[in-house]
Order: structure tokens, then C-alpha cells, then sequence
């Protein structure tokens, strides 16, 4: 039988919608010994490396959270330090900050790893975001609105950890090799297939936890910049409203202004005040992103001098999309601006246009990696609405 899925804890509930429900029980509850080896090595490896990068973003001294407690669909956790709805712990993992406890559902873990390529990373997901919570208490959070900028906060710091796992910079040796696109694909699916999950599950609500776009693109952020600095700005995240552009919705970065000229729109975030984003639908010709943005490129500028650095870089195929993107530097009235193109194409001509950019001449080939973090990461919020 399918197990209920409620993706990556947090106050994500779904309870029974799938299963039948039996009364819970409110009793000790042990894991079996892999997931437990698991837990023990995942908690290892957070405490290791966010003890060594809390310092980068917070003022306050590292404090690991105070026990873990477990729990399943059929054992109802004694929770001391929060107040809880009748059944939100089920199909769930959560934080609670009353108490610095984590409390991990296994049964979560095991759905998650139905869909993954390496099962272990399901647990190590959820036990992250979790995490990520925790690490928001430790350093005093103060969110615009709490509930959906904390959990794209716990998100993206989610996605910093697992780069950092990734890159070999801390050991997590239940993981071995695994595919971080793989977990961002998942979320995104999670919700689009077999269930009508908009009349179960709170987080798609407004002023809740965002769809699963909005968290693999939270996540995106955490992976591709590897910055928890970055993950601050969910702070300043207010409910979230998705964007239609053409075919296409988009999911607009932290604390955006959206100002609509046509079919364009122009945005700016006030997490990132130095960067500008136009976004905009586009008609090409069918085929590979890469050639279709490169003939792009001079119709888009309509004659304004600007000189493409470098050659067209394809980013990875996720869910029917293929993008690439192109740098470049263009001389206006006002100065010099450099910016990212990325063209997202459903290979059938229905495209959307990114533009990225951001006052001054041309950086250093490193100096490129805000732009470039910004334009990858967005491309997890954007996806088709045909």
C-alpha cells in the first residue's frame, strides 16, 4: 500500500488520507538499527559542520539541539514543549523550539525513499530541514511571516548542508554517492502526482509553507551557493504568490516588488537590492535552449550595444525544461550593467526569458557567482502551467 507522503516535516501534515487510521499509541517508539545508524550519522555530520559555519551568519555561540525523539504513524510522541493540533504529528517530522527536541518519523523517511534514486537521502533531507529549524532558534530568527519563511529558511539551509556533503567538506558516509538534483527533483514532484494535495496539506495555503516549487527552489539556493548567508533572506518572505508569464508560472526570489510593463515584469527583492531581474515569455524555435538563446541575444537587446562574455552555458534538464544562459556586459546611459540571460524552453518553442543583471562593468570570471547562483537557483521555481 502507498504511504502517505507529507514532504519534509515541519508542520506538513497528511493524515490518513491514503490509509486507513488506527487510534494512535502513545508509547515508546525504537527504529529499527539502520535507521537509527543513519540518524546517528546525520546528526553527527550537522553538528559538525554548523558548528564550524554558524559563526558566518549569526552572532550567537552554536548550541546542538537538546535530544532527538522518535516516533511512527502509530506511536503518537509526548511533545512537552509545543502545543500541537489532534494529529499533525502524522506522516511528519518536526522541530519544537519549546523544548530543542527534533522529532523524527521514520515512516516519513521511508516515503521520501520510494521516490529517491538513493534511499538514505530521504532521512538525511528531512533530518536536515529539521535542523534547519533548530539553527534558526539558535540564532534568534525574526521571519515577516513565520511559518513559510521558516520552512524555505530550513529549506535552503537544508540544501547549504548537503552541498557541503556533497563536496566532501563533512563525512556522511550513509550517503556514498547521490544525486543532489535528484532530491530537488523530488520535492518539486512531490504534490503534482497521484494526489489532490491542495485540499490536504496546510502548506500550500497562503501565508503556510510554499508549493513544491517554491521549496526545491529554496533548496536550489542552499546547493548552488553553498551560502547560508543567502538562507537569511526567507526571513523576509511574506506569503507567496507565483507569477504567470506566458505558459510558464514563476516562483519571484525572497521579499520581491513585482512591476508589470505588458507582458514583462520587473523585479527586485530586497534581500538582494543590487540585483534586477526582467522576466518575460518568449516564442523560439523548437529545439535545444542553447542555439535558441543564442540567436536570441540580438533581437533581445533590439539593437543596444552589449557583448556576450564567454560562450552559452546549459544548465541540467529538470522536468521537461532545458535552459541555458548567456553573461553579458552592455554600456547605457546610466553606466555600465552586466547581467545572466537564461532562456527556460519546453523544446516545442513555449520559452521563458530571465534576465539577471546588476549595475557595473563586467566582473572577474569568480565575480560572476551571485548572478549566476541567482539565475540557476530560480530555475527550480519555474514550471509549466499548461
Amino acid at each position: 500500500m502507498r504511504r502517505s507522503i507529507a514532504a519534509l516535516g515541519g508542520g506538513m501534515v497528511l493524515s490518513c488520507l491514503l490509509t486507513a487510521c488506527a487510534d494512535p499509541v502513545s508509547a515508546p517508539f525504537t527504529p529499527d538499527s539502520a535507521t537509527q545508524q543513519l540518524v546517528t550519522q546525520t546528526q553527527t555530520a550537522l553538528e559538525s559542520y554548523w558548528s564550524g559555519q554558524l559563526a558566518t551568519f549569526s552572532g550567537a555561540p552554536f548550541e546542538a539541539p537538546t535530544r532527538i525523539v522518535f516516533y511512527d504513524d502509530e506511536h503518537e510522541p509526548v511533545v512537552e514543549g509545543c502545543a500541537l493540533a489532534p494529529g499533525d504529528w502524522k506522516g511528519n517530522s518536526f522541530y519544537c523550539p519549546g523544548d530543542g527536541v527534533l522529532y523524527l518519523n521514520p515512516d516519513l523517511f521511508a516515503a521520501l525513499a520510494d521516490q529517491l534514486k538513493t534511499p538514505a537521502l530521504g532521512g538525511v533531507v528531512v533530518h536536515a530541514h529539521e535542523f534547519g529549524h533548530h539553527l534558526a532558534e539558535v540564532d534568534g530568527a525574526s521571519f515577516v511571516t513565520p511559518t513559510i519563511g521558516g520552512e524555505l529558511q530550513s529549506d535552503c539551509y537544508a540544501g547549504v548542508f548537503l552541498s557541503a556533503v556533497q563536496d566532501g567538506d563533512v563525512a556522511l558516509p550513509a550517503l556514498g554517492d547521490f544525486d543532489l538534483y535528484d532530491a530537488m527533483q523530488t520535492i518539486r514532484r512531490l504534490g503534482t502526482e497521484g494526489v489532490d494535495w491542495d485540499d490536504h496539506l496546510t502548506w500550500f495555503a497562503e501565508g503556510a509553507h510554499g508549493g513544491p516549487a517554491e521549496r526545491a527552489y529554496a533548496m536550489a539556493l542552499g546547493v548552488i551557493s553553498k551560502d547560508p548567508r543567502l538562507c537569511q533572506a526567507y526571513e523576509l518572505t511574506a506569503p507567496i504568490d507565483t507569477i504567470s508569464v506566458g505558459a510558464f508560472r514563476f516562483t519571484p526570489p525572497p521579499a520581491t516588488t513585482d512591476t508589470v510593463f505588458g507582458q514583462v515584469h520587473l523585479m527586485r527583492s530586497q534581500a538582494f537590492p543590487d540585483l534586477m531581474l526582467t522576466v518575460s515569455p518568449r516564442q523560439v524555435r523548437p529545439g535545444p535552449a542553447g542555439p535558441a538563446l543564442d540567436g536570441l541575444v540580438p533581437a533581445y537587446f533590439g539593437g543596444v550595444p552589449a557583448e556576450r562574455i564567454g560562450a552559452v552555458e546549459d544548465f541540467v534538464t529538470m522536468d521537461g525544461l532545458t535552459s541555458a544562459s548567456q553573461r553579458y556586459q552592455q554600456d547605457t546611459a546610466a553606466g555600465p550593467r552586466h547581467g545572466v540571460l537564461v532562456l527556460a524552453t519546453r523544446g516545442t518553442g513555449t520559452s521563458i526569458l530571465l534576465d539577471f543583471s546588476a549595475v557595473g562593468p563586467s566582473p572577474a570570471d569568480d565575480g560572476w557567482e551571485q548572478l549566476g547562483d541567482a539565475a540557476f537557483a530560480s530555475l527550480w521555481g519555474v514550471y509549466f502551467d499548461g
